[in-house]
């Protein structure tokens, strides 16, 4: 009898011994297929999914451009930022210093683009009564006051930071002035 529980002892030692090689490898394994669900999950919610919309204003990442040009008082301003060709600010809503608007990614809903949040992410003042430091009444050099004014490509415009973005690969296609200038 002492010999069978002595026997019966050494099995078990010998399954937990066994046991115990092959914990460090189930972890190791619960760890991978962890870290697989995790990256797979997250790939199916990124940011942009988890606020899309049922169907997204482009189909597709698109790369569109609107030239801005700015002036105060008759003076051409640039984007602010090093003009060294570096991008500045977020890909939907950059520019290089060459006071062109690059719109660059899958756009979700068209408010996206709207001129508003291009200005806002640049921190440029801007409303349909205040462009830069200036405001609607102040006056020009010359003494005359000044409001702020829009155009797209020559046409009066009054959307102002409402106004849509369009389909452009050539920026010229685009050209949106906006200056703080007396009344012509």
């Amino acid at each position: 009898m002492k010999r069978e529980a002595q026997g019966a002892a050494t099995r078990r030692a010998g399954r937990v011994h066994a046991l115990h090689r092959f914990i460090p490898w189930l972890i190791i394994l619960a760890i991978i297929a962890g870290v697989f669900f995790a990256i797979k999950s997250a790939s199916k919610t990124t940011p942009e999914t988890k606020t899309a919309p049922e169907t997204a204003y482009t189909s597709g990442p698109i790369h569109w451009h609107a030239a801005i040009k700015l002036s105060v008082c008759g003076v051409p301003r640039d984007l602010p930022g090093p003009q060294d060709g570096s991008m500045v600010g977020p890909m939907l809503y950059h520019h290089h210093g060459d006071n062109t608007w690059h719109i660059e990614g899958r756009i979700f809903k068209k408010e996206d683009i709207a001129f508003g949040k291009f200005f806002d992410v640049h921190s440029i003042p801007f409303d349909r009564d205040r462009l830069l430091d200036k405001k609607n009444g102040d006056a020009c050099p010359d003494g005359r006051p000044g409001e702020v004014q829009m155009f797209v490509n020559g046409q009066p415009n009054t959307e102002f930071r409402d106004y849509i973005a369009q389909s452009t690969p050539n920026a010229q296609d685009q050209v949106v002035e906006i200056k703080f200038a007396p009344r012509e």
